[in-house]
């Protein structure tokens, strides 16, 4: 088992890793080492939820949940050397999460559940095959997945509730914007 700084070290590398292959051309799916480290200590949602008995415990889950997230942002920024923003967004049971039209980068990181992804590529400029056709995969706890600028991602078909971290990756010069955490 990996202690939660090396399993962020190991998370944030394979992201990083990741990205100098397919930033800003295709999208791409990457299963990164440490994810249990990180992921686990970004929700309140799944086995903790059920263990949650007062307002208290789900405060406090919360702001571990804001915490962890902000130390997986700084991470980002400085693997990447990038700005990082994050918001949780919930995909109902059944429903469709609605389009994430990416006007920069996104990481997409279920922290719990699992649902379809459908991404379509960009209308308003080419972009080299296979990433000029419509996709569609199954994206579960553990998977990244990386959505380019330009691209739209729908999530949709969650079998049950699924909440996704969306990480918008700031082009240079883009003002800093407070994470949303709105869970």
């Amino acid at each position: 088992m990996e202690s939660a700084g090396h399993g962020m070290e190991t998370f944030l590398g394979d992201i990083a890793l990741c990205l100098s292959v397919s930033r800003g051309t295709s999208p791409a799916l990457v299963w990164p080492r440490g994810c249990e480290a990180v992921l686990g200590r970004l929700t309140p949602f799944g086995r903790r939820a059920a263990r949650l008995t007062t307002e208290a415990e789900a405060l406090a889950a919360r702001w571990e949940s804001a915490a962890s997230t902000r130390e997986l942002t700084s991470g980002l920024r400085v693997s990447l050397g990038t700005g990082v923003d994050a918001a949780f967004q919930p995909v109902r049971t059944g429903t469709s999460g609605g389009p994430l039209c990416a006007e920069s980068d996104q990481l997409l990181l279920p922290v719990h559940g699992g649902c379809r992804i459908d991404v379509a590529p960009p209308r308003d400029r080419p972009v080299r095959p296979p990433a000029d056709r419509p996709l569609s995969l199954r994206l579960r706890v553990g998977g990244a997945f990386y959505v380019p600028a330009g691209f739209t991602a729908t999530p949709h078909q969650a079998p049950t509730s699924c909440v996704l971290l969306v990480l918008r990756l700031r082009a240079d010069g883009e003002p800093d914007n407070p994470p949303e955490h709105g869970i």
